[in-house]
């Protein structure tokens, strides 16, 4: 919300399609800890989003990653658990650089290169941090390290696969 703050963008959410919108709040109901719902404006409408629920933000062909954005430091010891020992599996497995192609939640599917891998998160991007797509990785079901060759962007001499995220 802060780094792109009027920049529609698509969650990809489990058991729906997507959902549209310019994020305005982080929601946390008055007797919760923890923050709940996304909630995103399109046009007069409100989307109300469960965060747990969220697959992947696509923030459009025209975005670029913002470096500034950290990432919470994970707990030390991490909570032994099964959510736990696939998050860093997830992580450990792929390394930035990689091409992969994935699946996540029920129907969205998508690739790129690993621009950012951290515990609980990945971002795909073109290698230069255009197009970014954020993946939460509790809700990757598969991954697979691609083997296709690149293309080269016009006018650029590094080779570069292009970001796709889309349901099926």
């Amino acid at each position: 919300m802060v780094l792109y703050p009027t920049t529609t963008m698509t969650l990809f959410v489990e058991q729906l399609a997507t959902l549209s919108g310019v994020a305005i709040e982080v929601y946390t109901a008055p007797s919760a800890d923890e923050p709940g719902l996304l909630i995103i404006q399109s046009g007069s409408d409100y989307g109300y989003v469960s965060l747990n629920r969220i697959a992947a933000i696509y923030l459009g062909a025209d975005s670029v990653y913002d470096p500034s954005i950290t990432y919470l430091t994970p707990p030390d010891p991490y909570s032994p658990g099964c959510d736990t020992d696939y998050i860093l599996a997830v992580q450990s497995s792929m390394s930035v650089g990689d091409q992969i192609s994935f699946g996540a939640a029920i129907n969205t599917t998508g690739s790129g290169e690993v621009y950012i891998n951290e515990p609980g998160i990945m971002v795909l991007s073109d290698g230069l941090g255009n197009t970014p797509v954020f993946i939460f990785t509790p809700q990757i079901r598969y991954m697979v390290k691609d083997s296709l060759p690149l293309a080269k962007m016009p006018g650029e001499t590094k080779t570069v696969k292009k970001v796709t995220i889309q349901n099926s």
